[in-house]
């Protein structure tokens, strides 16, 4: 069945081959029924009286429906107007989207059936179909009830009056009107390449038909649809058997008076002819129905301008400040707060490029050429905002889905000039301008600047303030000297119940009162920030109604606390309208800092995030929690946690930025802090790796460079003495960064001596040294007296030392017999750990040492990732009756000390480490070493890396 048109248009019934005796326009349009359904329906069967029903229900009266079927007539403003051989010929005939269902009257079927679809079946071919007695015969009635369950079809006949009216018209008071059918030959067409395709058509015909216009004319519009013809009232209009249409020509082309793509509108101009008298009437065909652009290219041209153009956010940010969507802005009058605005006053805001920014790509016209017919070469590209007179529901269409009517205008030339018709303008440089409408969808514009809004306030006057803070550039750190140390599970534990899920901004006072609390109370602003927030005067206002809202910075920065900022924060979140069927999420990440995240989602995706970074929280820290917990932890150190730096430039053949180490204090006491040696207080200026003395923070390594004089505590002759802890257990991590140079070079990791001069006061230091030769090494402790005996030296012979080599394997030494020097042969490997390896020539090795004193006996162990068993020590020894007086946190600690060269040494003493962890504590019962031992080397031996 053909697709038919609205009903109230009229087709004119002739064709350039016959012309009927009385034209007639019909009415378009018809019901639509299922597809699967219609294709059945085009099966037709001449044996009519044999179709049935496929239901039995009880309570449809069949008979009567069938007596009813045979009574159906014309409709009366049809009847007289219509031969049946008429009818059959209009519904048949290409030219026209003609459908004999438009004629019949069902109403006495169903005034009776009512709840019945009804049409009208016409066998697929004219001549199965009867013409007798200006009847229609073979023709069948569908009856469909989908309440019913019934679908059948019966036999029907049309008759048809015997007498045609004569009729007349005012050709004066006449439209015509061409309807698009939605074919192949229009699909996606615009309305330019819809002119030409006509114009190319009719060419082609015009050849064929030897020049004859009305003939080319009339086999070249079924093509494409059909025509119309109404009156000043736009009723029903026959056109006399005298008259003609023509197509008016010039240079044999179709003249088209309107011409516009984006509109759309297309107008050809004709004459209406009266044969007999030969007076001829200018008429107008106006084209309708015109097939839409297809999703994809509309969709592309979207595509291309959001990629290509970005709607100003400022712009955005100050319309929804006061309450107005941008087509209101455009097409309305501004409110005068807006005239005097400094980003409104004396602007055309019907200029695209006052709303818009282009980016920096350069392909817009690459792309834009991808959707233009082929046979158009675009040559330049524009925006403009449709500038029409809109009516009212166009409007609230526009403010209420935050649209702006926009379109593209595309500057080039056709190629094949000969088709172009007259009518489609070409500027002075022969070029046409193709148009396309399209709508900008802003929503996520208006919503980004409610956003916007409600995190970062405008002033009272709508302007962005300079001097606020911007709560995606805000940054916090910890209080110094506070009693504690500030953990990420610290906070992590404060927002277990709500992490990760949305919050109920309503309550929001309530339940994240804990979190404010803590805020307030350990953080503050970045020291850089403090000045700026201290100038903070701003009004906050998202919408006209809520100019008394708080703003953020109202308070100065003696008041204005992180706490107090994020907790004003969410509460403007919840009075922001556009967030309603958004949500809140609150969670948190460690990276190199501690961050609080708030993401605001739309379901599942995230549309903003915001994150609060604060310094100095401290990374959660198994090692150090385990023992907080279950030992008396005296001292606890870790690379990463409560380090000042300062970034400074190292000065050596290459210039590098590093980060030089200003404290490092204790996790589990802020006042014990480690600073670099007095000696390092010299020039920086070096000139080689091996020189540098000052420690500093390596990332790369995960520790902090020691060497020279390392770092000792703070201030230790400030301290009480206090009496020593005599079974206690260390715990020292570090990675080996330089080989230890020369023979007996001691490097001492850590090194403890009491504030005395007495000669009876004992030390501990726990060090490296080179074993004859570079890149085989001791390590081990020793106890000695500071004042008696030579510090430093490890003695296997000494029962104050413990001593063992961190070489695999043995180290014969043997007399020549020339001249009794010594003869190193090669290392004779005792097992398969690494052959041939020293653990501490290995920079790429972790190693750690555990020293465990217990009732005057002694264990030192050794664990190093280089070992295929990482969490067991590759060896242990034991020393026993060791005079240890006692360790005391208030002893003169040091960490990563090279000696200073002496005066008559010619070779520089060399050897550093990358500290990492130290902790020292109490031996405790109740936990067992080997579970402590695994804590730090989940922690530090990064083995899953090593895998």
């Amino acid at each position: 069945m053909k697709k038919l048109s609205k009903r109230n248009v009229l087709f004119l019934s002739f064709s350039f081959s016959v012309l009927i005796s009385a034209a007639v326009a019909i009415p378009l349009g018809i019901r639509a029924y299922s597809r699967t359904f219609d294709a059945g329906l085009l099966t037709h069967n001449e044996k009519l009286d044999g179709a049935i029903s496929l239901s039995n229900q009880e309570n449809f009266d069949r008979n009567e429906f069938l007596k009813l079927a045979k009574t159906v007539k014309i409709k009366d403003n049809f009847a007289k107007k219509l031969s049946a051989y008429d009818a059959l010929e209009l519904h048949f005939d290409k030219f026209y989207s003609f459908d004999l269902n438009d004629i019949v009257d069902f109403g006495p079927i169903l005034a009776k059936f009512p709840n019945f679809k009804l049409k009208l079946i016409v066998p697929p071919k004219k001549d199965q179909v009867k013409v007798e007695k200006n009847s229609l015969k073979n023709l069948a009635i569908n009856a469909i009830s989908l309440q019913k369950a019934i679908n059948f079809n019966t036999q029907v006949e049309l008759q048809f009056n015997h007498n045609v009216e004569k009729l007349e018209i005012s050709p004066e008071n006449l439209s015509l009107v061409f309807q698009f059918s939605n074919n192949k030959v229009t699909k996606n067409k615009s309305v330019v390449e819809l002119a030409i395709d006509l114009q190319k058509k009719f060419s082609e015909n015009f050849k064929k038909e030897n020049a004859n216009e009305i003939a080319a004319f009339f086999k070249t519009l079924p093509d494409f649809g059909g025509i119309s013809i109404l009156d000043q009232k736009k009723d029903q209009v026959i056109l006399p058997t005298n008259f003609e249409i023509r197509p008016k020509l010039q240079s044999e082309k179709l003249v088209f008076t309107k011409v516009d793509n984006a509109r759309p509108k297309l107008e050809l101009q004709l004459s209406l002819v009266d044969k007999n008298t030969m007076k001829e009437w200018d008429v107008f065909l106006e084209f309708t129905n015109f097939p839409k652009i297809n999703d994809v290219k509309q969709g592309k041209i979207e595509e291309i301008f959001k990629k290509n153009y970005n709607f100003k956010a400022d712009l955005a940010r100050v319309l929804v400040f006061s309450n107005l969507m941008p087509s209101q802005a455009i097409f309305e009058n501004l409110p005068e707060k807006l005239k005097n605005h400094s980003d409104f006053k004396a602007k055309k805001v019907s200029d695209f490029n006052f709303w818009y920014q282009k980016n920096d790509l350069n392909s817009l016209l690459d792309e834009v050429k991808k959707i233009v017919p082929k046979n158009f070469n675009a040559e330049n590209v524009e925006f403009e905002i449709e500038n029409k007179n809109f009516d009212e529901k166009e409007l609230k269409k526009f403010n209420e889905k935050h649209q702006i009517p926009l379109i593209l205008s595309v500057s080039g030339k056709f190629k094949g000039e000969s088709l172009i018709p007259v009518g489609i303008k070409l500027n002075d440089k022969s070029q046409f301008n193709y148009r396309f409408s399209f709508l900008d969808d802003l929503s996520d514009s208006i919503y980004s600047a409610s956003l916007e809004n409600a995190l970062n306030p405008l002033d009272k006057s709508g302007n962005i303030n300079k001097n606020a803070l911007n709560l995606e550039d805000l940054k916090f750190e910890v209080k110094q000297n506070l009693p504690t140390t500030i953990f990420a599970s610290t906070f992590d534990e404060t927002i277990s119940e709500w992490k990760n899920k949305p919050l109920d901004l309503k309550n929001i006072d309530k339940k994240l009162k804990p979190l404010f609390d803590l805020l307030n109370s350990s953080v503050v602003l970045e020291e850089k920030q403090k000045t700026l927030a201290a100038k903070v005067s701003v009004g906050t206002t998202l919408f006209a109604e809520e100019q008394k809202s708080q703003s953020l910075g109202e308070k100065t920065e003696n008041s204005k606390k992180p706490g107090d900022i994020l907790k004003e924060t969410l509460d403007r979140l919840a009075k922001t309208p556009l967030l309603k069927n958004r949500s809140v999420f609150l969670s948190s990440e460690f990276s190199d800092k501690y961050n609080l995240i708030l993401d605001i989602k739309d379901g599942k995706v995230s549309e903003k995030r915001l994150k609060f970074p604060i310094k100095s929280v401290v990374a959660n820290n198994k090692p150090f929690e385990l023992l907080q917990e279950k030992t008396n932890l005296h001292l606890f150190l870790d690379w990463k946690s409560n380090v000042k730096t300062t970034s400074k430039i190292h000065k050596g053949p290459i210039e590098t930025p590093r980060n030089y180490v200003d404290s490092i204090s204790a996790l589990n006491n802020s006042e014990l802090k480690f600073v670099p040696g007095k000696q390092n207080e010299q020039s920086e200026n070096v000139s080689n790796e091996s020189s540098v003395i000052f420690p500093f923070k390596t990332e790369a390594n995960k520790g902090i460079y020691l060497t020279g004089n390392g770092l000792e505590l703070e201030n230790p002759s400030l301290r009480q003495p206090s009496e020593g802890v005599k079974n206690i257990t260390i715990f020292y991590v570090f990675k080996p960064s330089d080989i230890f140079y020369p023979p007996w070079t001691n490097f001492s990791l850590l090194k403890s001596t009491k504030n005395s001069s007495s000669s009876s006061e004992n030390s501990l230091d726990l060090l490296i040294r080179n074993y004859f030769v570079p890149g085989f090494n001791l390590i081990g402790v020793n106890f000695r007296k500071n004042t008696t005996e030579q510090q430093g030296i490890l003695d296997n012979q000494n029962p104050n030392s413990l001593i063992r080599t961190t070489f695999n394997g043995e180290l014969r030494i043997e007399l020549r017999p020339d001249g009794g020097e010594l003869n190193l042969e090669h290392i004779a490997p005792k097992n398969d750990i690494v052959t041939n390896q020293d653990f501490l020539n290995n920079t790429d090795a972790t190693v750690m040492v555990k020293l465990k004193i217990e009732n005057k006996e002694a264990k030192l162990s050794f664990y190093t990732t280089e070992s295929n068993t990482p969490y067991d020590p590759v060896w242990e020894i034991k020393g026993e009756n060791i005079d240890f007086s006692g360790f005391s946190v208030n002893n003169n600690l040091k960490l990563g000390i090279l000696p200073p060269k002496q005066p008559d040494d010619n070779s520089p003493y060399r050897g550093a480490i990358i500290f990492k962890s130290l902790a020292i504590f109490d031996n405790s019962k109740t936990i067992d070493d080997k579970q402590i031992a695994k804590s730090f080397i989940d922690e530090y031996f990064d083995l899953k890396q090593k895998n």
